[in-house]
């Protein structure tokens, strides 16, 4: 009988990411995204300098820990994984955290890829995976491989200092006005919200606060954020490094606006909370962290929505903060509430972290997650 002269047949396979894949990376974001018509030298390096600094010289890099790619039996890449190691402490004892983003997958490879890039991130060695900007579909694959959904987590929180102009951005965005309605009603909405501050107190005046707000600094930070939760509460665990490097992050997602980091003092120069948030006069102004001490909750949230209101914000927007004391300053204020489209999901197979997310022991913003490792 002659031999079997069949060559092997090709499979696809799941691996890490490595320098020779950014083109193909590139283009598959770019067309995915359709964050532009075509690809171009500038592009390709605005690509360059994103992978390198956030996926392969982000200061918390692990050879072990990092971002999958998915490749077809051609050798072409038809999905990417972004992962980030970062770290945490529970109950005093280190824990290796891996943040999903930037999950993309062909058009024409849409279903089994993305489930083995899922996969393969979950059987990573990290102790716990989370993901806080996911879709809903990428929610039901994560649930149907043992992950979970926080819908505390997932809380999103709006609050409009010029609701007449929050209106029309709202109508702008729905497409519900045409372009000569929006030029009509816009001097109409700007004199509505100012009568509004002139002759209602609340909410749409936030009071003067007599807190002092100062710029943060990274030493600022770095201090405070050592003294946030509970002793057995989920908490990140920075350094100088690498918090230098989230706030430079930060910093550099200008599209969002101009990032403001405040720290507010009492009269007799005590730290009473702070704040990070981006100022977008034409645009929702997101809040990626606010905190504060459990007498001084009103107080910070006040100092908060009277600096964006004095700065020309129209409307703030962030993620639920689980300290009670300010669910409570928000809920005092009629904060409106919105549960998704963007889901807080983790993963892990210890059942103590798990646990923590459940009973809300965690204090992990927005700064922690995803957010810093956007592209623009």
């Amino acid at each position: 009988m002659a031999p079997n002269m069949t060559a092997p047949q090709k499979t696809s396979l799941v691996r890490l990411f490595n320098e020779e894949d950014i083109p193909q990376v590139a283009e598959l974001h770019r067309t995915v995204f359709d964050l532009a018509d075509h690809s171009s030298p500038e592009l390709l390096d605005a690509y360059r300098t994103y992978f390198h600094d956030v996926f392969m010289n982000n200061p918390w890099r692990d050879p072990a820990v990092g971002p999958l790619v998915h490749q077809d039996p051609t050798g072409k890449i038809t999905g990417f994984l972004g992962v980030t190691p970062r770290r945490l402490r529970f109950k005093d004892q280190a824990v290796q955290l891996a943040v999903m983003s930037q999950f993309i997958v062909s058009e024409e490879a849409r279903g089994l890829p993305g489930m083995k890039l899922l996969s393969a991130l979950f059987a990573g060695p990290q102790d716990l995976t989370i993901a806080d900007e996911a879709s809903t579909p990428v929610r039901v694959m994560w649930e149907g491989l043992g992950g979970h959904t926080s819908i505390a987590h997932s809380m999103r929180w709006f609050y409009a200092l010029r609701p007449s102009q929050f209106g029309l951005m709202v109508l702008k965005k729905l497409d519900r006005l045409p372009a000569f309605g929006l030029r009509f009603a816009a001097p109409m909405a700007r004199a509505m919200d100012t009568l509004c501050a002139r002759f209602l107190k609340f909410p749409y005046r936030p009071e003067e606060p007599y807190l002092k707000g100062e710029e943060m600094t990274a030493e600022n930070l770095l201090s405070c954020l050592a003294g946030l939760g509970g002793k057995d509460w989920l908490k990140p665990d920075y350094d100088a490094s690498s918090m230098d490097w989230t706030l430079r992050r930060a910093a550099h997602l200008r599209r969002s606006g101009d990032f403001k980091q405040v720290l507010v003092r009492t009269e007799d120069g005590k730290v009473a909370g702070w704040y990070l948030y981006y100022l977008n006069h034409h645009g929702v102004s997101q809040v990626l962290q606010v905190h504060s001490g459990p007498h001084f909750a009103t107080k910070v949230v006040d100092h908060l929505l009277f600096s964006a209101c004095r700065d020309g914000a129209t409307v703030l927007s962030g993620r639920l903060e689980l300290a009670r004391h300010l669910t409570q300053s928000f809920s005092e204020k009629h904060f409106v509430f919105h549960c998704g489209p963007e889901w807080m999901l983790f993963h892990s197979r210890k059942p103590e972290l798990i646990n923590a997310f459940h009973r809300g022991e965690t204090s992990l913003s927005r700064l922690d997650g995803e957010w810093c490792t956007h592209f623009r």
